[in-house]
């Protein structure tokens, strides 16, 4: 709705993370896909097995990615980050590929994962840190969903020994919810800021126009006072011909007198 109503491709970046995220989640966890596979019928034809996630938590990651990067406007406020953002889509892209054909381990994967989150939360930081306040609700729910996702992820790898569960949610989904609560937060402040912008630069613009009109009317008010003068000196210069050309003639009288003696 909002992507259609703002026609921000941003928007669309978030609802295609759910949406593929609420995917990955019918895959890997049994009674949950039991019934989403009712909804996303394609489901059922998923190839089963634990390297078959991996594409789609790469397409979860980079769509959170693209989200972010359009969320903090990368390319305009940060142009390095959002090069470096670029690269790391990239590289989550064609790793996803040749690693799920090449049915390779989880000790590629899962330090990947880990490093992108990392990188959006300091994406987060460095423009709140840049004056972007927005950022700030961005903060916090990357930090929730980074710490929820990598003690899934470092779990998976053994590095450490830690199951964190709250009733039927693991650490990565209570991440992701923290992650979306905290985002609607920091989505109703860009709208804030954007709307205070957007007012604060129409104001600039009348204040600029304003100061254009009253330069233009000085400038006419001037070539007004340079035609008028211009005027009287042409006026000034045919009053001072007629006056000589006046004094050069004969007058009335002696025409007059010459005349009539011409004529006896």
């Amino acid at each position: 709705m909002m992507f259609f109503s703002i026609r921000d491709v941003t928007y669309l970046y978030y609802s295609l993370s759910i949406f593929f995220l609420s995917q990955l989640h019918a895959v890997i966890i049994p009674d949950f896909g039991f019934y989403a596979k009712e909804v996303f019928v394609w489901l059922k034809y998923y190839p089963p097995g634990k390297g078959a996630t991996f594409p789609l938590a790469s397409v979860v990651i980079i769509f959170h990615l693209l989200f972010i990067r359009g969320f903090i406007n990368l390319k305009e406020r940060h142009p390095k980050l959002n090069k470096y953002n670029n690269y790391m889509i990239w590289l989550l892209a064609v790793a996803s590929l040749l690693l799920s054909l090449s049915n390779q381990s989880t000790l590629i994967y899962f330090p990947l994962f880990i490093i992108a989150y990392l990188y959006s939360l300091h994406v987060s930081i460095y423009s709140w840190h840049k004056g972007f306040k927005p950022s700030s609700f961005l903060i916090i729910g990357s930090l929730f969903l980074t710490i929820g996702v990598s003690i899934v992820l470092l779990a998976g790898l053994n590095i450490i020994d830690l199951r964190f569960n709250l009733a039927v949610f693991r650490s990565d989904n209570l991440g992701f919810i923290s992650f979306y609560m905290f985002l609607s937060f920091a989505l109703g402040d860009k709208i804030n800021v954007l709307t205070r912008e957007k007012a604060e630069a129409q104001e600039k613009a009348l204040e600029e126009l304003e100061v254009k009109v009253q330069e233009r009317t000085a400038e006419l008010a001037h070539e007004k006072q340079l035609v008028e003068e211009k005027q009287k000196d042409i006026l000034d210069s045919i009053r001072y011909a007629k006056r000589i050309q006046t004094s050069l003639m004969p007058n009335e009288k002696y025409l007059s007198g010459i005349f009539g003696r011409r004529k006896k």
